[in-house]
């Protein structure tokens, strides 16, 4: 009679799954699908209204459980050999299923208002298991292939295990937050990138794409894992059984994620509205719990001060430069943060160019492999070494003669990106030496990008396999936010303005090259996310951010009406917003602050494959542009913050201690990997070596990777390996933190400075830079003050306006 009972109940459930549903909390109703996975999660809740799809894909339906049990022997650290397992009805609600010697069981449940998958796994086999992995497949669909679809939906922003908890968020375009937490220790976690395939060459062939089918909460996982990770769920004995309870919660808004994460893991955690800090610089941050913490810097006991509402306070000196560990208990569990401190700005700009010569610049068909050449070019302007300028320079006239003929590019023409970028390392080479000739072949290449590539709307396209604009123009792929070629445009045309100041022959130049970059931006502001880019088609970090820095620069230039300064800020603002879901902008790791998204880059860079977050990029200095910019547009010191904070990230990228270049960062805590480790075999960096060698095709080592830097390559491999993209956080570094300070008085009337000091005395604001670089200051003041800066060598004082964002600048 009871499984008679049991059966009737099932079908009944199963008959009215897809109508109503089948368990609701306060603020949110859970959908099943008939195989007892989630169809959807429907948010209700006034200030959290949202529909959480989750994926039809049956192999990523979830939550499922699924194991990785051994690796391919022919495709080591390439394709897992992930198995997913049906769940058995066990009642409403409850379901089970087995994979080999581990039996799984499910069920969902309303705890407190909160929706809550109770999933235990154990051992009934007669030995003990270690797989390679065992969890779940969530199922939340974050398969982001179309627009406007991929505005809804979750991508997997920030995951993070713990000693003894684990928690995390998705977040969509339109800043909708879904919050996952478990009070219990969770071995590591993974995510499923799309990729190409194909066995039936000679040489099998692997690339990895750039969409994600869904996460996986690995419960059970191999070492070696990540030292903060719990350390001793890597097996079951005969007989032994583990049980977790995962929450699924709709989040307000970022401003509340530590408290609610602490209140439903009920464990202390980390409030760090800044990860990177100068040289002995006063360190401030919050520790969320409910009881006082414990607190250690670098294991050393430190104060906190009790503030209330579960909040307690800390205020320490950063010391010298270095990586330091935060750790906080209370309430018997633990969590971790990790902070930097960072040399003075020039230091890295003077080590960029060092390694620009270590890690070679070489001529290929993507300008990845030579971008080096800008901050070393840079660092040239600022700190002249002329043994080390001049080995640039004559090796830029070696690749640029190769690349170029009478300043019209003779390699892959349709990667206009490359022109671009050409553009941007020719102005930097002009600004460093003074050659007019630069400039000169900067403006003609300017003027062939034009010519080749700028339909009449305005837009940059390419036109992969034809030599020039075809009779149909829609035929191209819109390629201005591909790098920033309408931003490098502008650049280009700044300067020539400044030389029409003494030579009217560049006046004509200045007024056709910003023309052409301003209808190349209103061209993207008029289609309002809609946007295209190189490679396959997702909600992607450098076409979103791209977009945002051109907009929001377009903004700032004095040419511009002030009656459409507000329309491109607007427009900024509601990208930069949208693309928060692919930032790290709330990590409590200073290694990995303000790095974007991306996940299909090692391939290409450092032929390691298959995919996994490099987070920090070379291009997420992208979103370091747009967040500067878009301070400067609103005085919002949010955005100053995310700049600070991505600047100190990305100069880890140079190891603090030895002045080493890496190219990234691995933000994923478990990566089983396949690196070539040969050079090629004919390849030398003279040769302008094509597109990109597949690792599968050449020797290699299999090994795994989790949060830790990766080395570059192109000191020791000639081909077409792009690594040297990591230069191009250097360059942002030169252009937004190297010679600027910034003062802003907040509404409480505290005033405070980056890169500088700033004194409140006797009517009189002094202002001191940090360093003898900084050649400007930044004001965004509350009130009218009389500012006094005292320059290395020069005092300059200005009245400033109240609400009147102004730079002083060093005066001659």
């Amino acid at each position: 009679m009871k499984q008679l009972l049991t059966l009737f109940f099932s079908m009944i459930f199963v008959m009215s799954y897809a109508q109503l549903p089948v368990l609701k909390g306060g603020n949110w109703e859970l959908y099943l699908n008939e195989n007892g996975t989630i169809d959807q999660l429907v948010l209700t809740g006034e200030e959290i209204k949202d529909t959480v799809q989750f994926t039809k894909k049956k192999k990523y339906q979830g939550p499922s459980f699924y194991m990785a049990s051994h690796r391919s022997d022919a495709f080591k650290g390439v394709i897992l050999d992930d198995r997913v397992a049906e769940w058995q009805s066990e009642g409403p609600l409850a379901y089970k299923a087995m994979l080999d010697d581990l039996e799984c069981q499910l069920e969902y449940k309303n705890i407190d208002g909160n929706l809550s998958i109770e999933v235990s796994i154990k051992n009934v086999g007669k030995t003990i298991y270690q797989p390679l992995k065992a969890g779940l497949k969530m199922g939340i669909d974050t398969y982001m292939d179309k627009y406007p679809n991929w505005l809804d939906i979750y991508f997997p922003t920030l995951l993070r295990s713990e000693k003894d908890h684990f928690w995390g968020y998705l977040m969509t375009p339109k800043q909708n937050l879904l919050l996952l937490t478990s009070p219990n220790p969770i071995a590591s976690w993974s995510a499923d990138y799309n990729y190409m395939f194909n066995e039936k060459e000679n040489k099998p062939s692997f690339w990895g794409l750039h969409r994600i089918y869904g996460i996986n909460l690995d419960l059970i996982n191999a070492h070696p894992l990540p030292a903060r990770h719990p350390q001793k769920l890597y097996q079951l004995h005969p007989g032994e059984e583990k049980t977790w309870k995962i929450q699924l919660s709709g989040l307000e808004s970022l401003t509340k994620l530590e408290e609610k994460v602490s209140t439903l893991n009920q464990a202390p955690i980390f409030d760090l509205p800044r990860t990177g800090f100068e040289e002995n610089e006063m360190i401030n941050f919050s520790v969320i719990s409910n009881e006082k913490p414990n607190v250690y810097f670098n294991d050393n006991l430190v104060e906190s001060v009790n503030n209330g509402d579960n909040r307690y306070s800390v205020e320490l000196s950063a010391g010298v430069p270095g990586h330091y560990r935060l750790i906080a208990k209370a309430s018997g569990r633990t969590t971790e943060a990790t902070v930097t401190v960072h040399h003075p700005w020039k230091w890295y700009l003077n080590h960029a160019r060092d390694e620009a010569l270590r890690v070679k610049q070489k001529a290929t068909t993507h300008i990845e492999s030579w971008y080096g050449f800008i901050p070393a070019f840079g660092a040239a302007k600022y700190m002249p070494n002329i043994a080390i300028d001049q080995q640039h320079i004559d090796r830029f006239e070696h690749l640029y003669n190769l690349l170029h003929k009478d300043n019209v590019p003779q390699v892959l023409k349709a990667r206009i990106q490359n022109t671009s970028g050409t553009i941007d390392i020719l102005n930097a080479k002009f600004k460093a030496f003074g050659d007019i000739k630069d400039i000169e072949r900067a403006a003609e290449l300017a003027d062939w990008l034009i010519d080749f590539s700028q339909t009449s709307d305005g837009a940059f396209r390419t036109f992969h396999g034809y030599e020039g604009k075809p009779e149909n123009e829609e035929d191209g792929i819109l390629y201005t936010s591909v790098l920033y070629m309408a931003k490098s445009i502008l650049d280009l045309a700044l300067t020539e303005k400044e030389l029409a100041e003494t030579d009217r022959k560049w006046k004509k130049r200045y007024r056709t090259h910003f023309q052409s970059a301003q209808r190349a931006i209103d061209q993207l502001v008029s289609l309002d996310g809609d946007l295209e880019t190189e490679g396959e088609m997702t909600f992607e970090d450098g076409m979103i951010s791209c977009t945002a820095l051109q907009i929001a620069y377009l903004g700032l230039q004095d040419e511009i009406d002030e009656k459409d300064v507000n329309t491109y800020k607007e427009a900024a603002l509601k990208l930069l917003k949208s693309h928060d879901c692919l930032a790290q902008i709330k990590v409590p790791d200073g290694r990995q602050r303000g790095g974007t998204m991306r996940f299909w880059e090692s391939q290409y860079d450092v032929m390691m494959i298959p995919n996994f977050m490099n987070t920090p990029h070379g291009w997420s200095a992208w979103r370091g542009y747009a967040t500067y910019y878009t301070y400067l547009l609103t005085g919002d010191e949010h955005w100053l913050i995310e700049t600070f904070n991505a600047a100190s990230s990305f100069a880890q990228l140079i190891d603090y201690e030895t002045g080493k270049l890496r190219w990234s960062f691995c933000a994923n805590p478990f990566v089983p990997v396949r690196m070539s480790k040969e050079p090629h075999p004919t390849a030398n960096v003279d040769s302008v070596n094509v597109f990109h060698l597949n690792a599968m095709h050449y020797k290699g080592n299999q090994f795994v990777i989790g949060e830790e830097y990766i080395d570059m390559v192109s000191n020791w491999q000639p081909h077409n390996t792009q690594d040297n993209d990591v230069f191009e956080v250097f360059k942002f570094m030169e252009e937004a933190v190297l010679t600027n300070a910034f003062v802003i008085e907040r509404e409480t009337g505290e005033f405070i400075g980056y890169n500088c000091s700033v004194e409140n005395g006797g009517g009189v604001l002094k202002v001191k830079p940090n360093d003898v670089l900084i050649e400007q200051v930044h004001c965004n003041l509350k009130s009218t003050n009389k500012v006094m800066v005292v320059f290395a060598d020069k005092l300059t004082t200005r009245d400033v306006r109240k609400d009147d964002l102004t730079w002083i600048k060093k005066t001659l």
